[in-house]
């Protein structure tokens, strides 16, 4: 181990990356502030348009919800029960109504309604709770006057007022989502965090939530991102907040006066969709956010925000003088010591996992060890001549060799035959390119063997597999 560094920032510390690179950073003698979603205890708003009420509600995202609209209490009813009722005869989950009480609660231009339905399922936890404050909201001068039964209630319809009022949008829902306090034993006991790691809450949704924890490092790796594999969200809003919150970061930065530079944690999905009929692309290759919807890439709002996000990020550091760097991983494979069973390792694990919906995805697929990903980022903010995007990419394996791969391997898993993977159809990428990140001086200490063995290990011991 070596001595004191200074302080360095890693936003998104209970992730994959973040998490394995804090625990590299700590063994090489950094001090550590990392980020963890504020207020974890607490509630997380995301406001979406009512189009997209079904979607939100069958996308298992238990909430309170506030639901905007010009509508009597009879219409509401039907249109609840017209959105919960396939769910429920999907079978995934039983309603039942435990209390409804259309009551009005005020007079005047605002009426609220409230409904309470229980709900239980074998993929929900038990005594689950779905609750809706239906907010009839009947707009004429704009001016939201507000005046609910409790606390909780007023300030969730003064802060949908006050976002709102100001324009012609009549209906809206804004869901107050139950987070549980995220456990973060698993980086508090790692080797030397009790001397050396400091956890703040931040969020991306509030870029000045960054200020503190960044004031007086020497260095910021910005690793948090918005995840949405499912697109539950639209992609609109997740690249909003990817957007502001990587430029608030990058705010923070500048004002510390301390930050000497910032490592920008990218994906391959900003270089590998864009047309180019190419074997192999390198960094002076992006995506094209127009190809990205065409394709339907898996995690498309994802692919479409890191690439929007990385330009901005760029774009900044260039205009205000800010050293930035990017480093843009491919699928990042191996162990990992958080909770969560992280989505990378899941794709690059579907054959095994018999997942065969994610077989489309894996047609050409670029891999890279998570321990040479976070010792690439410690390289690229200690490297004095890195500028600019860096490739962070070691393996690469068709659909078809990787069936192989895996059945010599791992003989105990039942591994598709190429028979059968000669039906799957998907978008075949580009190989991906790291000359840039080796002639820089970095070297690469993972193969294929190391990142499915303990790949496989890990899921095991925590019981994924």
């Amino acid at each position: 181990m070596e001595g004191h560094k200074g302080a360095v920032c890693v936003t998104g510390g209970t992730g994959y990356i973040g998490s394995w690179l804090i625990m590299r950073l700590l063994d090489q003698g950094y001090h550590i502030r990392t980020t963890v979603r504020s207020d974890p205890g607490g509630r997380r708003t995301t406001c979406v348009n009512k189009s997209q009420l079904s979607s939100l509600v069958c996308s298992r995202s238990w909430c309170e919800t506030l639901y905007w609209s010009t509508c009597e209490a009879t219409s509401l009813y039907r249109v609840l029960s017209t959105i919960l009722l396939p769910f429920v005869l999907s079978g995934n989950a039983d309603f039942r109504v435990s209390q409804s009480s259309f009551v009005e609660m005020l007079s005047g231009t605002t009426r609220y309604f409230y409904i309470r339905l229980h709900c239980s399922g074998h993929d929900l936890p038990s005594k689950n709770i779905l609750e809706f404050i239906v907010i009839c909201h009947f707009i004429r001068d704009r001016k939201a006057e507000s005046k609910a039964h409790s606390t909780k209630k007023q300030r969730a319809v003064e802060h949908i007022a006050t976002q709102h009022r100001e324009t012609n949008e009549r209906e809206l829902i804004c869901t107050y989502t139950n987070e549980h306090k995220k456990d973060t034993g698993f980086l508090t006991s790692l080797p030397g965090a009790s001397e050396k790691l400091q956890i703040f809450n931040a969020d991306l949704s509030d870029p000045e939530s960054f200020n503190a924890p960044i004031e007086g490092c020497i260095g910021v790796l910005h690793v948090a991102t918005p995840v949405d594999f499912e697109d539950k969200e639209p992609e609109e809003i997740v690249t909003k907040r990817s957007i502001n919150g990587a430029l608030g970061i990058l705010k923070a930065c500048l004002n510390s006066k301390t930050v000497k530079r910032v490592v920008y944690t990218s994906s391959s999905s900003t270089v590998l969709y864009n047309g180019n009929d190419e074997d192999e692309m390198d960094e002076s290759f992006w995506s094209e956010v127009d190809f990205i919807k065409a394709i339907k890439p898996l995690g498309g709002s994802y692919v479409y925000s890191k690439t929007l996000t990385e330009r901005a990020v760029v774009e900044f550091g260039e205009k205000h003088g800010l050293d930035v760097v990017t480093i843009i991983p491919s699928f990042v494979v191996g162990p990992f010591i958080c909770p969560k069973f992280p989505s990378s390792v899941r794709t690059t694990l579907a054959m095994i996992l018999g997942d065969n919906g994610q077989y489309k995805y894996l047609m050409n697929t670029a891999m890279v060890h998570v321990d040479d990903v976070a010792r690439a980022h410690i390289f690229l903010l200690e490297c004095s001549t890195a500028e600019g995007r860096y490739i962070c990419s070691s393996q690469i394996m068709t659909l078809e060799r990787m069936s192989e791969f895996l059945s010599e391997r791992y003989p105990e898993f039942q591994i598709p035959t190429l028979d059968y993977l000669k039906e799957i159809k998907g978008y075949k990428t580009a190989g991906l390119s790291s000359k840039k990140l080796l002639d820089s001086g970095f070297k690469y200490k993972y193969g294929l063997n190391e990142m499915y063995d303990e790949a496989i290990q890990c899921c095991k011991e925590k019981g994924f597999l």
